[in-house]
């Protein structure tokens, strides 16, 4: 018990007591009887009243000074003095007498509250003026800041354009110094003309008269140059002919210098193509090189060729009738004469693929299948007609079929196709052609005006 006793009465107790606000334990709610009635038998108004008898307010002098120092401009910012002195500054500065308050050895000891209440209020209200000075200080020295920045930045600016006029300027006067000390040195190279002539050695007229070649060379070059830049497409350019066409020192050069912008142009152009255009100009080219002799290869010219124009490969019928799941490359209706009886004609699909021609019905039935390797030669008219003859090594002979729309590109199709696979097939295009079958071997003559074919029986 002692030392309880011993451990209380060293410390500084504080005592709290706690109000029911009210009895249904409401929250927000206090009923003002319930809560009188508490503070009257817990003894808080006695000692309310016991200390306001006395002393409400003490504080320790550096506290009270380091909270309160800004009320007065001697003890603002730094008190440096004796902390007693400084209290009474603050006091006298807010107005307390010596009956409001007393000190202490170490504490100032306030009566009133309410004077308590004032200092907080004159503490509040110069925080405001305080802060308003500092940010009147920040402001100023931030818009200084932006100011010496702008400033700064606006003579920056002008030193640009000042250095940038003067450069102009300088520029100009070197080119008008350079133009008159051209036009001086024309001048004065005219005038002692002869005199200078005499003073030059002869073999300097070859030596002048190569100059006056590279001088025109490169105008040459120039003149091209800016042509070709001028130029929409690379076929359209308006070359300088009249000037260079019959030059008698440059037309060589000239001509050379074309052929090789031409070629360029062309390398360019072709590296540029995508690999399905590279296919499709081959098989323009082949078809060119095989059929320019037929009729019919000026309009076969301007169509546009057409791979699977049946659209065959999507067919499901189809997947079954190939079993080898090879590409199709060419697809087209056609009509096929019969072997042994060449009037006779049929409707008819053909289909090429990386290895067979194939002849479905129009049902997309299998009736004929020749791998191309088989296929030794075809023959063609010269004739706006779309005969077909297949020269093959089959037993059943050689087949003849028709296609008006579709014959050029179609032979070209196969042509190329056997070639990817190493056979070579012999295009031929005249109007005396041979027809086997299994028994003979007849001769086959196309003649104008007709769009029937003929087939003339041989010995």
């Amino acid at each position: 018990m002692n030392q309880l006793i011993k451990n209380l009465t060293s410390k500084t107790p504080h005592y709290i007591r706690c109000i029911k606000p009210n009895n249904n334990k409401e929250p927000g709610v206090f009923d003002d009887n319930l809560c009188l009635n508490q503070c009257k038998y817990l003894g808080l108004l006695e000692n309310i009243k016991v200390r306001r008898a006395g002393y409400c307010y003490r504080k320790e002098f550096k506290k009270f000074i380091e909270r309160f120092k800004l009320l007065s401009r001697d003890t603002w910012p730094h008190w440096r003095g004796d902390p007693e002195e400084g209290v009474e500054i603050i006091a006298r500065e807010v107005g307390l007498t010596s009956d409001d308050f007393c000190l202490g050895k170490t504490k100032i000891f306030i009566k009133k509250p309410q004077m308590v209440f004032n200092l907080e209020e004159c503490r509040k209200a110069k925080e405001n003026d305080i802060a308003t000075i500092i940010r009147a200080h920040w402001l100023t020295y931030a818009y200084r800041k932006k100011y010496l920045n702008d400033i700064d930045m606006v003579v920056l600016i002008q030193s640009m354009f000042r250095t940038k006029f003067e450069v102009l300027k300088y520029r100009d006067a070197v080119n008008k110094i350079i133009c008159i000390q051209k036009i001086w040195r024309g001048h004065s190279t005219r005038k002692n003309i002869k005199k200078e002539w005499l003073k030059y050695p002869k073999f300097c007229a070859k030596l002048i008269w190569h100059q006056w070649k590279y001088y025109c060379a490169r105008k040459m070059i120039r003149a091209m140059n800016e042509a070709s830049k001028k130029a929409s497409h690379w076929k359209k350019v308006q070359w300088p002919d009249e000037t260079y066409e019959g030059h008698k020192y440059l037309k060589n050069s000239y001509q050379i210098l074309k052929n090789v912008h031409t070629r360029l142009s062309c390398r360019k152009y072709r590296n540029s193509l995508t690999s399905e255009r590279k296919d499709y100009l081959e098989w323009k080219k082949v078809a060119m090189d095989n059929f320019k002799g037929k009729a019919s290869w000026n309009e076969s010219l301007k169509d546009q060729y057409t791979k699977d124009g049946l659209q065959i490969g999507e067919n499901s019928k189809w997947k079954k009738i190939c079993t080898d799941n090879s590409k199709v490359v060419q697809s087209f209706d056609c009509t096929k004469f019969h072997r042994r009886k060449p009037s006779k004609e049929v409707p008819r699909k053909a289909v090429v693929t990386e290895n067979d021609l194939y002849l479905i019905t129009t049902a997309v039935g299998l009736k004929d299948r020749i791998p191309l390797a088989n296929i030794s030669e075809i023959g063609c008219s010269t004739k706006k007609d779309g005969i077909i003859i297949f020269h093959t090594s089959d037993k059943k002979g050689d087949l003849i079929i028709r296609t008006d729309n579709k014959c050029i590109e179609a032979v070209t199709q196969i042509y190329i196709a056997a070639k990817k696979k190493g056979k070579d097939i012999k295009i031929t295009v005249n109007d005396n052609q041979n027809f086997k079958n299994s028994k003979a071997t007849l001769p086959v003559e196309f003649a104008n005006g007709t769009d029937k074919l003929l087939i003339v029986p041989g010995k």
